[in-house]
């Protein structure tokens, strides 16, 4: 099983992840919209460059908007969204491809919207970083070339493991994805609701 994504701090995440291609392909992953539907969110616009601007959107929601804000070809990418939050992705050649390092502060304000039941200050939702967990497995699977990594199926996903954090779902994707979150809730020492 992949390592879990780390918490740095109260406002910050990372995850490290080896990726068996070459730097090229994982950087139009990252920066391109149409490979970002794919494997992140089904709704992306990006001008990827310094300065450049963004939309992504998990279509059913009003979208994220901002600007890059750091952009060196084949090796970083941050996104500066407009409600103050930040996504860095940083990409260098490894042994066995590339790695992959990201980086997502979030802030105040969406700690107040995402606060879990029982009102814990705990903006690290496990989650929501198993949201994250899961993209970076979608991401393998669409660098991979698997025809089932598609902008549907990352809706899907999603809705998938609303459910499997809800309980609502017994299927076999939302238990895998439960037994993930399970495993996020023990390493951020919450309790998930019965």
């Amino acid at each position: 099983m992949t390592e879990l994504g780390q918490l740095i701090d109260k406002y910050t995440v990372r995850y490290e992840r080896n990726y068996p291609h070459p730097v090229q392909r994982v950087w139009k992953a990252l920066t391109t919209g149409s490979s970002m539907d794919a494997w992140m969110m089904p709704d992306n616009e990006i001008d990827a460059r310094l300065g450049g601007t963004f939309v992504m959107s998990f279509a059913q929601e009003d979208p994220f908007t901002g600007k890059i804000s750091a952009f060196k070809e084949d090796e970083l990418v941050q996104y500066d969204f407009d409600n103050g939050e930040m996504m860095r992705f940083e990409i260098e050649p490894s042994s066995d491809g590339t790695k992959l390092v990201f980086t997502h502060v979030i802030v105040e304000s969406v700690i107040n919207e995402m606060a879990p039941p029982g009102g814990e200050d705990i903006p690290w939702q496990p989650g929501l970083m198993t949201g994250w967990h899961l993209m970076f497995d979608t991401l393998g699977g669409f660098l991979d070339g698997d025809p089932a990594v598609t902008a549907e199926a990352v809706v899907q996903r999603n809705l998938d493991l609303q459910a499997a954090f809800d309980g609502n779902s017994d299927s076999p994707a939302a238990l895998e994805m439960r037994e993930l979150t399970e495993r996020y809730a023990k390493a951020l020492g919450v309790t998930l609701p019965a």
